[in-house]
């Protein structure tokens, strides 16, 4: 088993690239080349902090941003992350063939939706318990004819000494588009969400990955050597700072209002009025995006004061697009 820790993502995400790219095997999968680590564990220490900012590295945020609260909302349509995701379609089995609505097989808030409240349970009877976990593969899975089978597969809660520990294992992560990009953030708030539900601190958050890659050549795969190369190029450069970020929650909100507000941000309904900071954030954070509004989306989102580390990514994105 290989560690990497640290604080946040963005303390770790370059220091694990090096260590794939140096000690990672070359193997093939799918006919496409990759560096490849077993066992590797990815340890956060302050989840809170969802976004990262590493030189040579364009993330979007509002992917990541629209896949936490479609999660949060146990939803399976492509619907609610295209305008944010356009290559989304590419993962769905039904996409263009008539399904209404069209969805994604895997997605995980649609796996875990009906266990959560029993899951919240266990751990408000026994604080000690230890089989506070959320399945997310099935059985079926395993010979299941799709193009979404999923990579995250479980995730197994620990209530320490007033903390929520949570742990992550994944069958097959790919290091910039599935670990980093969108599986650290929006895990992250899915632990900020429960931890305020059980009146905890939010504790580490462990990502297990059976197989950590990096994809080297093949079809398809040059977006994905190119932020390897240029992470590399930048690897010496100091990170920038990390701005402050406050919890998304803040307070508890029970399931059906937290399913209510995810629904309102994605689609662009009525705007969430609180009591949660951090949804109105959202709902205006998406809502700039899908408006095309990104010169002005400091101007248009509230609390901005308290989630700048989302925009700090946003306008990186836009300063450095090609």
């Amino acid at each position: 088993m290989i560690t990497i820790q640290g604080a946040s993502a963005h303390e770790v995400y370059r220091d694990t690239l090096l260590t794939v790219m140096s000690e990672g095997a070359s193997v093939e999968a799918r006919g496409l080349q990759t560096k490849e680590l077993l066992n590797f564990a990815t340890v956060i220490e302050e989840p809170w902090n969802h976004c990262h900012f590493v030189p040579g590295r364009r993330w979007n945020p509002w992917i990541a941003m629209s896949e936490a609260l479609w999660i949060l909302a146990g939803r399976n349509d492509v619907a609610a992350l295209l305008p944010y995701n356009k290559r989304i379609v590419e993962f769905s089995d039904d996409y263009g063939k008539g399904a209404t609505p069209p969805t994604l097989y895997g997605a995980y808030g649609k796996r875990i939706h009906y266990q959560i409240e029993n899951m919240i349970a266990r751990l408000e009877k026994d604080p000690n318990d230890r089989a506070a976990i959320l399945s997310i593969w099935q059985p079926y899975d395993l010979h299941a004819n799709t193009k979404d089978r999923p990579c995250n597969d479980m995730i197994m809660f620990k209530l320490r000494d007033g903390k929520l520990h949570m742990t992550v294992i994944n069958r097959s992560n790919d290091l910039h588009w599935g670990l980093y990009a969108v599986n650290i953030p929006t895990f992250g708030i899915l632990l900020d969400w429960l931890a305020a539900r059980l009146d905890a601190d939010m504790g580490t958050q462990t990502h297990l990955s059976n197989s950590l890659h990096v994809y080297t050549s093949g079809e398809g795969m040059v977006p994905n050597w190119d932020i390897t190369k240029n992470m590399l190029a930048h690897s010496f450069e100091p990170l920038p700072e990390m701005p402050m970020h406050r919890l998304a929650f803040t307070e508890a909100i029970p399931l059906d209002t937290l399913v209510e507000a995810c629904n309102a941000a994605l689609e662009g309904g009525d705007d969430y009025e609180g009591p949660i900071p951090f949804l109105m954030f959202a709902n205006d954070f998406l809502r700039g995006y899908r408006l095309g509004r990104l010169e002005t989306i400091w101007d248009d989102c509230r609390h901005v004061d308290s989630y700048s580390d989302w925009l700090k990514a946003a306008q990186i994105w836009i300063d450095e697009k090609p």
